[in-house]
Order: structure tokens, then sequence, then C-alpha cells
């Protein structure tokens, strides 16, 4: 199963966090769990400062190769309203990136990314086939939201947008009983679609038994003087963090001036201050130390230092730090609130976090009894060690497994497969309120019904004042009714808005829409306290109101004495402009006829209208035949009826005879209708037949040529779809086979085993078959029209604005940068050949005793490396910003320009081999190899001897040692450097000494050097054979794993 996994979560400043801990630990587990697997890890190059830690934190578990980096112009940050253009395309280039990796199943870290950072994260918004599955955390921010949250429009806007793409997903790993009820209650989802993997804590988090003078160091090393309680988290609402400390207040005088109080975590500016200013009584506030973000390892000592861990929150996914606490065997105590319970599974461990005297009074119960504190860390190291990743990860593959089984796989990889009904149920729920009087209720009554015609299959609830309620449920257009009482009975008397109105809200769902059918202004801010993705009214001239309606409708004063657009138009009509500007929908209004008389549909029958009128449109009539005969074949098919308008029109298929199979030839429309309605699937032709059975309910098959777009003409109802092959000529509307000069390709190259696949699947109710396209594995420059055509549909849309030409030109470098045109399959290892060209500058012109030499080598090699692997000479001249293939079978051809040779791209899991010295290389063509190597090529220079020797025997200002050094600590950011020759423990000793701090640790390899003479000169840096091999075996891995496992024995390690 190839699990591509959006890395995103780890990226951003979630890193920090629990979200980007518990992400990394548990794709790493699942690597390790399951490697047979095939794993692509997908980095945002926007993060470009963070991707080497990535690639050094994951190098133990996965090849370099399978870490790769997409690239995107920004800004393209949700709070950047310039960026916002940039974001909906960077959203269809990312989605158009991971399909060219072929996924059976995408595995999203972390959705609620990208506000205030540059993360991209879409769902199925621009390919809707590729089955995405998202780690989900929690809807904290809706159900407790923070300052930003409340008053940021744009925030809001943000998470709603977050929240429909989440509603996308196909499945979502909940990391706790607890979120996994939230979302399926507060969202509505299917239970079935949200699996518990619950979480665990890193290995790093072990107890130490720390003795009273290891735990005084602790102390030491942070300021502290005294035995402290530790909290570790935010400022955010959730957290309570102003709860605890309100409740360390109530602790015992005694126990203030016995313990510090720690608080650990990441802070912004200004919040430091803000913590302390929640303490207004002085002795708390002597008690507080405010630690920023820590590394792990002091994060376990202070777990194992502290004399008390603290976890107040109102609300958690599920809670790490808790867990981290009790596997150091710090005494834990939780909020007894959402998942902590699950967590520590100890009712001597929990408190009410909502009551700070409480908090206190299970602080000082802890502080003052031994002997529960034993109790609590050693009932919370159990727990702790029962929760392991390993666990974690077996439930992710395990769901992630049977997503990809409900999404078969079509091995034909050349078809592709259109969605094409548009018509069918619209069941979006709508939150519709009307909190006035009697009267204005009667005249909300035509948008009510309007709202109702135009959502017929709608969940509608109804908000509405206690008055109004007999007349909503005579109405008969409401699903449920809720009462909130916010105006008088009288409406003489002052409105009153008070919190506990909202009551309502923990029985009501999270709705698609919420719409405030009042004109007046004064109650839309109650419309905005329910949880909905979009919301609509009449605007309130108030912004922050305002900015937070999806659409708002513009209203103007009422002036005494004046007539103006408002004061001549009925009420009614002004509500009816809210519903009209609700989102359009091909559904809206739409309520079909019947056309005849349907029966149940029989479970394993599928129609067949194997024939059309127009030749052109004509799948070969022997594959219908060899589909007939494999699906009679089938135990999941219970019954074939074959449907045509004469029965000679079947003569050229020869229907085979079976039990199964009936004829349905000549039926009248009435008893067509009846016949087909009780299949289960159609397939067929571009034809009547498969229209019919989309209307009828039938999940409909349509195998279309060239000659018209299925987007276009496909089946139009219900679960209809089409299999194309999408040819560059379609659509052609030619008038027969004949005049196709391709062969009729577009229909030829629809195999029988796709379509049986695809009908399969409709039976067993897998409804979305995964279709590989061989060009694209092939090749990624051909996901290239596709995704232009995607990017050019937002803009016929008007989806996007105005995109300025800086940006088109880095949105044209991007595309190249992602989809590069592979010139040759397998690995290249890239030999760099620039010191031979005559335009490069080298201190001594090279001879064609060192050209033989090094043309030799590239010999050698190409007889020497596995197969699959493809050595590509490359140069750049000194100008160059880019590298070219090198043509070198002589000297001569090194003195040719670069211009018109084809520029190098390497693809991650290539090789660059450096052969020579490159003395006077520009900078920006280091730069361009260090960018290789961040893109998942491995980078690894030869040093010849004879350099070795000259510079070892150098005088320190000698021209040629200062020029080699400068070399060499360039050299020095490589993945690997292979000395020919003798063992040189000065050189290693100075590479040592002058490597860069850095992630992945830099390998020494040493190769023999020739042995006697291949010439009557020998070429100085001439290998063996036998070297050569060893070089090779190297560089492949073959002997000495160099990405997915730690270095050998025989490598030493340069660490920072």
């Amino acid at each position: 199963m190839r699990i591509v996994i959006d890395y995103q979560g780890v990226q951003t400043d979630s890193r920090y966090r629990g979200i980007g801990r518990y992400a990394a630990s548990l794709v790493k587990a699942m690597v390790r769990r399951e490697p047979e697997h095939d794993y692509i890890i997908v980095l945002n190059g926007r993060f470009s400062a963070g991707i080497e830690a990535i690639r050094a934190d994951l190098d133990s578990v996965l090849p370099q190769s399978q870490i790769r980096v997409w690239h995107t112009p920004g800004p393209v940050q949700a709070s950047a309203p310039q960026g916002r253009d940039l974001r909906e395309i960077a959203e269809v280039l990312r989605e158009h990136y991971i399909r060219a990796l072929e996924p059976d199943v995408v595995l999203i870290t972390s959705l609620f990314e990208g506000f205030d950072d540059e993360a991209v994260i879409s769902v199925r918004k621009s390919t809707p086939e590729v089955p995405t599955a998202a780690i989900f955390y929690d809807l904290t921010p809706v159900f407790l939201p923070d300052a930003p949250y409340r008053e940021d429009p744009v925030r809001r806007s943000w998470y709603r947008d977050r929240i429909e793409n989440l509603n996308r997903c196909d499945l979502l790993l909940a990391i706790s009983e607890s979120s996994k009820t939230e979302v399926v209650h507060e969202l509505g989802r299917d239970a079935s679609s949200v699996v518990n993997i619950f979480a665990a804590h890193s290995d790093a988090f072990v107890a130490k038994a720390f003795s009273d003078t290891e735990k005084d160091d602790v102390r030491r090393r942070f300021g502290l003087t005294k035995p402290f309680i530790l909290f570790v988290g935010g400022l955010e609402p959730n957290k309570n963090l102003q709860g605890l400390v309100e409740g360390l207040s109530y602790l015992p005088a005694t126990l203030r001036s016995q313990y510090h109080f720690v608080c650990v975590g990441r802070r912004n500016a200004g919040e430091v201050d803000a913590i302390l200013n929640l303490a207004p009584d002085p002795s708390v506030r002597e008690m507080m130390s405010i630690v920023g973000h820590v590394a792990d390892q002091e994060l376990v000592d202070l777990y194992n230092a502290c004399a008390l861990f603290v976890c107040p929150s109102l609300r958690e996914g599920f809670g790490l730090p808790a867990l981290e606490a009790m596997a150091c065997g710090a005494p834990t105590i939780v909020s007894n609130a959402t998942s902590l319970p699950e967590i520590v599974a100890n009712p001597d461990a929990v408190f009410d976090p909502t009551s700070p005297r409480a908090i206190a009074a299970k602080m000082t119960e802890v502080l003052t009894n031994p002997a529960l504190q034993s109790r609590l860390a050693g009932a919370g190291a159990t727990r702790a060690a029962q929760l392991t990743w390993d666990d974690c990860a077996k439930e992710a593959l395990a769901a992630l497994e049977a997503l990809k089984t409900q999404r078969p796989l079509d091995q034909s990889r050349r078809a592709s497969v259109v969605t094409t009904g548009i018509f069918r149920p619209n069941t979006i729920s709508i939150l519709m309120q009307k909190l006035d009087h009697h009267g204005d209720f009667i005249l909300g009554l035509p948008a009510m019904a309007k709202l109702r015609a135009r959502y017929p299959d709608a969940r509608i609830d109804a908000v509405i004042g206690s008055w109004n309620k007999d007349a909503a449920e005579a109405s008969g257009l409401f699903d449920n009714i809720y009462i909130l009482d916010f105006f008088k009975i009288k409406s003489s008397d002052r409105a009153q808005f008070r919190s506990d109105l909202l009551n309502i809200t923990d029985d009501m769902p999270y709705y698609d829409f919420a719409i405030d059918l009042r004109r007046q202004d004064d109650t839309r801010f109650i419309l905005l306290k329910f949880n909905a993705l979009k919301y609509f009214g009449y605007k309130t001239g108030k912004a922050v109101i305002d900015n937070l309606l999806t659409s708002g409708l513009e209203i103007y004063p009422e002036k005494a004495g004046e007539r103006r657009y408002f004061e001549e138009t009925h009420v009614s009509e002004q509500i009816l402009r809210i519903v009209d500007a609700l989102p359009f929908d091909p559904n809206d209004y739409v309520q079909l006829p019947k056309l005849g008389v349907s029966v149940p549909q029989r479970p394993g029958a599928v129609a067949i209208f194997p024939r059309v009128g127009l030749d052109a449109r004509q799948w070969d009539s022997d594959r219908f035949r060899q589909l007939i005969e494999r699906l009679a074949a089938s135990p999941l098919i219970t019954e074939i009826n074959v449907y045509a308008g004469k029965a000679e029109e079947l003569e050229p298929i020869q229907v085979p005879h079976h039990k199964k199979i009936n004829l349905g030839c000549g039926l009248k429309f009435a008893d067509l209708h009846t016949s087909l309605s009780g299949n289960q699937v159609c397939v067929g032709n571009n034809s009547f037949g498969v229209h019919l059975a989309s209307y009828v309910g039938c999940r409909t098959i349509g195998i279309y040529s060239g000659h018209e777009l299925p987007q276009q003409w496909g089946a139009g109802f219900n679960d209809a779809k089409a299999i194309m092959i999408d040819a560059a000529c379609a659509p052609c509307h030619l008038p027969d086979r004949k005049s196709c000069p391709f062969d009729v390709f577009c229909l030829e190259d629809i195999s029988v085993n796709a379509v049986f696949d695809l009908v399969l699947a409709d039976v067993a109710g897998k409804t979305d078959t995964i279709y590989r396209s061989e060009i694209t594995a092939r090749n990624p420059a051909s996901a290239v029209p596709a995704l232009i055509n995607e990017i050019n549909k937002l803009k016929t849309m008007h989806t996007l604005g105005t995109v300025l030409p800086e940006h088109k030109v880095a949105l044209a470098a991007a595309i190249a940068r992602n989809f590069p045109e592979r010139m040759r399959q397998g690995a290249s290892m890239y030999v760099d050949v620039s010191n031979f060209r005559r335009d490069v500058d080298v201190l001594d012109p090279k001879t064609q005793f060192e050209w033989e030499a090094v043309s030799d080598l590239i010999r050698t090699l190409r007889r020497s490396l596995p197969a699959g692997h493809t050595v590509v000479p490359i140069a750049a001249d000194r100008h160059d910003t880019d590298f070219y293939e090198q043509p070198f079978e002589s000297i001569e051809e090194m003195s040719a320009s670069t211009r018109n040779a084809p520029v190098v791209v390497p693809f991650a899991g290539d090789i660059y081999l450096g052969v020579e010295s490159y003395l006077f290389r520009s900078q920006p063509q280091w730069d361009l190899i260090y960018s290789w190597r961040s893109q998942g090529v491995f980078t690894a220079f030869l040093l010849p001897e004879h350099e070795l020797e000259m510079w070892g025997a150098a005088a320190p200002d000698d021209e040629r040692a200062v020029l080699f050094e400068t070399f060499l600590r360039q050299a020095t950011h490589f993945d690997e450097i292979i000395m020919a020759g003798a063992p040189r423990p000065l050189v290693e000793a100075w590479v040592r000494e002058n490597a860069p701090p850095r992630e992945r640790p830099l390998s020494i390899q040493r190769v023999d050097p020739i042995e006697g003479s291949i010439a009557a000169q020998p070429p100085r840096n001439a290998l063996a054979a036998g070297a050569v091999v060893r070089l090779a075996d190297i560089l492949t891995a073959r002997s000495s794993p160099r990405s997915n496992r730690r270095a050998s024995a025989n490598v030493a390690a340069v660490a920072n």
C-alpha cells in the first residue's frame, strides 16, 4: 500500500506542541511496524529552514528518496489578504502533486494549519478521486474560542473552511474516544468513518528515579530554590491556566511558601506578562516561574524533578503532557473533562477544572499526603506503559488499509474515471433563525417556504420565539424546532440576551448554513453563536459582525420622512432575498418527476446497454461479450440484464447463454423503466440507456470515447460516472470511427479489466476506484495540462482575482520544479565533469590522461551499478546557474556550448558525484547542489588521492592549498566524502573539526587507488576496477546503507 503523508503538521509551529510531537511519533511508529508499505513523506518547500531537521529525524526509518518536497509561490497565509489567490492556486498545486505520486491513501497529519503560517492543506477539492484520511485532534476553537477567534472574522472564516475540508475526509483518525465522540456528535459524521487510535508518549520520556541531590541540580538549572508544581501549556482558554493560577491562591499559605509554580511552554510576545497578571495575589506571583520552550531532555528532567504535575484543561483532544509526566514518574492530576480521565484511568487523579477551589483541594490533598503522591506516581507509570505508539500505529494502519480496500485499484493504469452525476438529493443541514413576533413570523413564511422548496431534501431546523411554536409546527416546513426567547412576548418590552439561552446548542448539530430571516440588525450576533460553516443575513453596519457573514446583504438605515428602497419594498420580499443569496447548487428547487413504476433494487443485478447508434461512441462488441462472460462467472453478480432496441442489435456481441443472463429487447418505455430500476449497477456506451439508468437510481458507468466529453454529456443523476481515456484531441465530434486518424485509441485503450473492476466495486458499494495514470507514473510532467486546466477553471469561476505578473513567473517556476520532465527511468547518478570544460577556471589545464581516467571511471560505474541506475555526465560553465547533460565520449566535446544541452532536473533518490576539486566554483552552483540535497538527492564527493597528498604536504599559505581548503569546506555540506588512497587521519580530523553544524551526520568513506598502470603514464586520479565497484556499492547503499539505516561500522561520522 502506498501511503502518502502530508507532513505539514510537523513543519509549522505545531512542531513545538503536542500536534507535531504526536504526528512525528505516529508516522515513525507506522513505518517501524509495517515497513513493507510504500511510505512517501510530502513536505512544503515554503518551510525550507526545517526540512533538513525532518530529514534527519526520519533518517533511521525511511530512505531520503521517500521524502519529497513540493513548491509554490507565496505568500499563502490565510491571514494575509494578498495571499488569498496564491493560496487557492497552491491548494490545486499541492493536490495535483500528491496525485502524481499515485497514492493508495493520503494521510494528513494536521488539517488546522495555515492561518499565520505558510501551510497549504485542502481535501479533494480538485482531485476528488484520491482517498484521504486525517488525524483529528479536537474542535476546541469552536466550542471554547479564545479572543482572536471570537474577534477576528478572517480567522473564523478560515476555521470554517478547515471544517469543510475535514468533512471531505474519507476517514478521521481520532486521538481519543473523547475526540471521536466530539466529531461524530458535533459535525454529524458517521461513526464508522472515525477510528480512535489513541496516543502514546515518546521513548525519551522515562522515569529517572532522581535522588534529592539530582532534583536540586534540576531546580538550580532553572533558577528554582524550592520543590515545584509543574504546568506545561499555553494561554489558550482550553488550557485553563487562569483557573489553575486562581486555584493556587486557595492553597494553604504554608504550601504557597514551600513550592514554586513552574509554567513551561512556547511563549509569544507579551505572554509572560499576561501569565503573571493572572495572579493578583502577591504570594502566588512569588511562586511563579515562567519558562519558555525547552528541549525534550530538559522537559524530561522537569517531569522527573517536579513534586506534582497538574493538567487543568477544560477541553483536550488527548493531553499529551499529562501522559509524558506519568511516564516520567511524576505524581499527576488532571481535570475530569473530555479525554483526560481516559489517559489517567484513575478516579483519585481527577478534579473539577471549573472550580479553582476544587483544583486547590486536589493539589493540597496530594502535596500533603506522601503516600498518595507515591500511589499516583506508580499508577501513572503503569498506565503510561500500557499506551504504546506501536498500538496506535497498528490501529492507524488497519484503518488506512480498510480505506484503501474500499477504493480498489485499477491496474490497467490508462483509464480515468470522471464523476458525472450532479443531480442527487441535497441533504445539507440548515438552521433558520426567526426570533421576532407573531406578525413578523407570518410575513417570513414565504421565505421559509422558498427555503424548503429550494432544499427539499435538507434538514431544516428553526430557532424561534416560544410564541411562534404552534405556527412553525403547523407549517410542516421544519425538521426540528428550538426555542430561544430573546424578545419578550409583548413587543413593546425590551429584548434581553442571557447566555443560558444558548443551552439549546448542546443538542444542535454543526450546520452547513445558518440564516437569520430578520431584516433588522439586532439578532445577527445571536446567529453567529450557533455552530455553522456559513452564515447569511442582512448586514448590521458593525464590522465585527458583518465580516463574519459569509454573504451579507446591504442594508440602509431608515430615516423618518424618507422613502427609499426598503420603505417601498415589502418586508416579505426583502426577506426572500436572503434565501436568494445562498450559494448556487444545480439541485436547487429540483424535484425530479417519477417517470414510471420503480421496484426495489436486487443486489448483484447488473444492466448492460452494449449498443449505441453512432459507431464513434461504440466500445468494441467483443469486449462487451468478454465483460458479460466475466461478470457471469463472478459470485458477486446475481443477474445480468442486457438491453437493446431490437434483438438483431445484439448479434455482433454474441451474448453467451447463461442462467444469470437475461435479454430485454424492444421494451416499451414504461416496462424498460421498471425493469431497469431493479438493477443495482448499469454499464453501457454513451447512450440513452445509461442516462435513464442513472435517473432511476442505478449506479451507472458510462464508457465514453473522445467524441464527446463526459463532463458535458455524461449521465447526470445520482451515482453516475464515466470511464474514459483523456485524449488531447477530445472532443472530436467525428461522424464515425474511420474518420479518426488515431484508430479511436480513446475507446480501444479502455480495457475489459478496468470496466469489470468498476462494476464489481459498485456492486460491493465501493464507489470510488483509484485509477492510476501510466503516463504520470513514468513522467510527472504529464500532470501539468490537468493542473493548468484546474487553475484556469478557478479563473473562469471568478474564484481568483488578478494574479500579478511576478507571481505568474514564480508559479511557472514552481510547476517546472514540482513536475519535471523525466528523461529516463530509474535512478540517475550525475557525475560532475565541469572541470574538463574549456570555459571553467582551473589552475592546470586537464590532460588527455586525466580525461581518460574519468572516462574510464564513468564506463566502469555504468557496468557496476545495480539495475535501474543510469550514469549521466553533467557540467556547468563558469556562469551557469544550472547543470547540463554533458557528452563525454571525447575530450573535444567538452568545449561545446551547454546552451543546447538538456538542463538537469534531478529526482529524489538520484545521486550527485563530484570527481574533481572544484577550486573556482561559483557560490550559486554550490547552492544549487545543496538544494538538490534538500530535495532528496544523495550528494557525494570523491577526493582525488593526489589532491589529498598535495594538501597534506603544502604550506598553510600555499595558493593551491588555500583554494583546496575552501573547496573542502563546501564539500563538508554534502552527505558523503569518499577519499581515494591510504587512510588519512589528519584529513578526517580536519573534516571533523571544520564540518558545519548539521542535522544528518556526514559520512567519510575510503576506496583504494589504482594498483599498477593502465597506460604508459597512469592517470594520477584513476581507480582500479575493484575500487570502482566498491565506490558503486557505497553510493547505492548496496553494502553500506546510507539513508534508511544508521551508518555502518567503517564510516566515521562527523556530527555537530
